[in-house]
């Protein structure tokens, strides 16, 4: 009986706390001088690109081929290393595009370093064409926002941050148009990058008073009853 009687107390007891998921975000779009935006074209393979306040994605438009490279510096954000990542969604402002063939667009990890102002078609980085994330929405077949939920990168940089070496932007469709994405050197913030991560933390809370007044009253009760 007496054990019985210390179970109950500690369900009572265990009942005073509960556990909460509270959703969090952390939104980024850097500026100029924090952000690190550049691109690379087939047809000028030796000549750097950046910084500017474009980038470019196409493949097999004119001949040519060019990808985007966006890297978000992480190291300002404090998210807890206990929190789960809901989601972590890149969007970027495709600003005008040339061409009748319209393509979806690949995210692919950067595996390597690599400088805005130094980054060309020869020197390129290596990337981890193993995982590809592909925009939300299908084809990119007009101006506005286009996203990427790249939380697995993003996971892997939080936990690793030296492996944080951006993301490459490769139309998947040959022969496909050519596409502006405004870049963090644009002229109108509004429009640059952005990268907003989601997470939940659990956080035990104490319930109301109540609830404690009523634990102590079990206790009190089953106290009694024992000496008897």
């Amino acid at each position: 009986m007496k054990q019985r009687g210390f179970m109950l107390i500690a369900m009572c007891l265990l009942g005073i706390y509960c556990s909460t998921a509270d959703a969090e975000s952390v939104i980024l779009q850097p500026e100029a001088a924090d952000g690190k935006n550049s691109y690379v074209h087939s047809n000028v393979a030796s000549y750097p690109m950046g910084p500017g306040p474009t980038i470019y994605s196409s493949r097999g438009y004119a001949g040519y081929t060019s990808y985007s490279l966006i890297e978000f510096d992480l190291s300002s954000i404090v998210i807890p290393t206990t929190a789960t990542i809901e989601s972590a969604v890149m969007g970027v402002y495709v600003s005008e595009k040339y061409g009748s063939v319209s393509s979806g667009v690949n995210a692919y990890r950067i595996t390597s370093a690599w400088t805005e102002s130094g980054v060309t078609w020869n020197n390129q980085p290596s990337v981890d064409t193993s995982v590809a994330i592909l925009n939300s929405g299908g084809l990119v077949s007009s101006v506005g926002w286009v996203e990427w939920d790249i939380k697995s990168f993003v996971e892997g940089w939080l936990d690793t941050p030296s492996t944080n070496f951006g993301v490459e932007l490769r139309n998947i469709v040959s022969g496909s148009q050519f596409a502006y994405h405004s870049s963090n050197q644009s002229n109108y913030p509004a429009y640059r990058p952005t990268l907003t991560i989601t997470y939940t933390e659990q956080v035990v809370v104490p319930e109301p008073l109540s609830m404690i007044l009523l634990g102590c009253g079990l206790t009190a009760l089953y106290c009694r009853r024992s000496k008897k």
